[in-house]
C-alpha cells in the first residue's frame, strides 16, 4: 500500500471518528436538553397553545428515544371550547434521524386514558375569541418547538387514546351528556386530522343510553366535520349523525340525525310509557347559527311504526259512549308529522294519524309558550256513531276517503297541561237537539193519535 493511500485512510478514519464524536456530543446535548426543565416548560406551553388551554406535563422520562409522562392536566381559557383536560400515561417515540435534519417527528403518541370536559354554551360564557396563552421568548406557537435556540417543526403522525371520556353541558337548559369508554384515534392528514371513535357509551340527560358503534370526524382549522357517527339503541334501532361545527369566529352548529326504529317508550316518561308504544323513525335537523340555545332551530319529519295507544281515559270513555271496544286499544296504522322548534315555539304540521276503518286525524298544532292553537280534521266510520244521537246528522256531515268527517274541523286550544277541544261539546249539543227533536216528534205523534178523541 502506497504512502498516499495510508494518509487517505488515516484522514478518513479521523473524519469518521470526528463524526462519531460529534454525533455522540450532539446526542448527549440533546438528551440533556430533553431532560431539562426548560424543555418540559417548552413542550407544556406548546401543547397548551395548540389546545387553547393552560396546562403542563408531569416530568418527562426518557429511555433512549422513548418518552413517557405520567400526566398532562389543563384548564380552558375564557371563550374556548375546552373547560378541562386530563391525560394519563402518555408515551411517544422520537425519530432522531429527523431531529438531525431539524424536525421533531413523533410517529405515535399513545395515551392510556383521558378525560375532556367541554365548556358551557357561549350563552353562558364570553363569546369573544379565546385569549392566547402567554408565550415565552422564542416560542411562537404549537406548530413549532425550539431546541437550543432553533425552531424545529413538530410532526405527529398519529395519536391513540385507549380509553377516553368526553363530557359536555347543555346550557342554559339543564342537562348534560358524556361519551365514555371509547377508543379514539387521531391521524394526521396534512393540515387536517381524521378522528375515529370505536366502542363506548353515549349518555344524554332525558334519553336512553346508546352504544357508540362508530364515529368519524375531520378537524380542519376551526371546523369539525362529523362524517358519520352511529349510535345503537340498547333494544333495537339506531341513530346516524352527520354535520359540522364551526368554532371561530362565532360558534355554529349543523347536525342531521337519521333515526331508524327507536322504541318510542324509551323517550317517554311517566304514564305515557305504558300508553304509547311503537318504533320512531325519521330525519331531524339542528341548526344553531350563533352557538346560543335561544337561536337554535330544530326541525324534521318523524313517523311512528307499529304504533298503539291505550290506557288513555279519553279513549276508554269514547269506547264506552260509542260501544266500540277498539277505541280502548287504538292501533295506529299511520302516525306521522312534520315539526319545527324555535326557541319556546313548537309547531306540528302535516299531522296524519289513522287507525284504519275507525279513526283518522289530519291537520296542524302550534304550541307557543305552553299555549295550544290547532285545527284537526277528524273522521270516523258510521258504526262508531250509532249510539251518539245527532252526531251523524249535525256534526259528522262530510263524506270522503271512506270516513265521515266533523264539520267544521276540530279546534284545539288551552294549554299543554289542560288541552281543550271543541268536538265533545258539539256532539253533546247535537245529542240534546236530536233527543229534543225526537221528543217533539213523539209528542206530535201522540197528539195526532189523540185528535179523534178530543172534541
Amino acid at each position: 500500500m502506497s504512502r498516499a493511500w495510508r494518509v487517505i485512510l488515516i484522514l478518513g478514519g479521523l473524519m469518521l471518528l470526528s463524526l462519531f464524536a460529534a454525533a455522540a456530543v450532539l446526542y448527549w446535548q440533546a438528551a440533556q436538553y430533553l431532560r431539562s426543565e426548560s424543555f418540559l416548560k417548552l413542550v407544556s406551553q406548546a401543547t397548551a397553545n395548540a389546545l387553547q388551554v393552560r396546562g403542563e406535563f408531569s416530568p418527562i422520562q426518557w429511555t433512549g428515544t422513548s418518552a413517557y409522562a405520567d400526566s398532562f392536566t389543563a384548564k380552558g381559557l375564557p371563550g374556548g371550547a375546552i373547560k378541562s383536560l386530563k391525560a394519563y400515561q402518555i408515551r411517544t417515540e422520537l425519530d432522531w434521524f429527523d431531529l438531525i435534519f431539524g424536525k421533531w417527528h413523533l410517529t405515535t403518541i399513545e395515551i392510556r386514558s383521558a378525560e375532556l370536559q367541554l365548556q358551557d354554551s357561549p350563552a353562558s360564557t364570553n363569546p369573544a375569541a379565546p385569549a392566547a396563552a402567554t408565550t415565552e421568548p422564542g416560542l411562537e406557537g404549537a406548530a413549532s418547538l425550539s431546541s437550543a435556540g432553533s425552531r424545529k417543526p413538530v410532526l405527529i403522525d398519529k395519536i391513540l387514546i385507549q380509553n377516553a371520556r368526553v363530557l359536555w353541558p347543555i346550557a342554559p337548559a339543564p342537562g348534560s351528556g358524556l361519551i365514555s369508554d371509547t377508543r379514539i384515534t387521531l391521524t394526521s392528514e396534512g393540515k387536517s386530522w381524521l378522528v375515529t371513535l370505536a366502542g363506548g357509551k353515549v349518555q344524554q340527560a332525558g334519553f336512553p343510553e346508546f352504544t357508540l358503534r362508530e364515529g368519524s370526524l375531520r378537524c380542519h382549522q376551526d371546523i369539525i366535520y362529523i362524517l358519520n357517527t352511529v349510535l345503537l339503541h340498547p333494544d333495537h334501532g339506531q341513530i346516524a349523525i352527520t354535520g359540522e361545527a364551526r368554532l371561530q369566529p362565532t360558534r355554529q352548529l349543523q347536525l342531521d340525525f337519521d333515526v331508524q326504529k327507536i322504541p318510542v317508550t324509551s323517550l317517554l316518561s311517566g304514564d305515557w310509557r305504558a300508553r304509547l308504544t311503537g318504533d320512531l323513525s325519521g330525519t331531524i335537523h339542528l341548526r344553531d347559527p350563533d352557538g346560543t340555545t335561544p337561536a337554535s332551530r330544530l326541525y324534521g319529519s318523524i313517523q311512528l311504526e307499529d304504533g298503539r295507544l291505550e290506557a288513555l281515559p279519553a279513549l276508554d270513555q269514547l269506547a264506552e259512549v260509542t260501544g266500540t271496544r277498539d277505541f280502548k286499544s287504538l292501533r295506529l296504522h299511520t302516525a306521522r308529522t312534520d315539526f319545527e322548534k324555535s326557541g319556546a315555539n313548537l309547531s306540528f304540521s302535516g299531522i296524519k294519524i289513522e287507525s284504519e276503518s275507525l279513526l283518522r286525524l289530519e291537520g296542524r298544532l302550534d304550541i307557543t309558550g305552553g299555549t295550544l292553537n290547532g285545527l284537526l280534521d277528524a273522521g270516523t266510520v258510521p258504526s262508531a256513531l250509532q249510539l251518539l244521537p245527532g252526531a251523524a246528522d249535525k256534526v259528522f256531515t262530510r263524506k270522503a276517503d271512506g270516513y265521515i268527517w266533523a264539520v267544521p274541523a276540530v279546534a284545539i286550544t288551552g294549554t299543554q297541561d289542560q288541552p281543550v277541544e271543541d268536538l265533545s261539546p258539539r256532539i253533546k249539543q247535537a245529542a240534546i237537539e236530536k233527543i229534543t227533536e225526537k221528543a217533539g216528534d213523539v209528542i206530535n205523534s201522540a197528539l195526532d193519535w189523540l185528535k179523534p178523541y178530543i172534541k
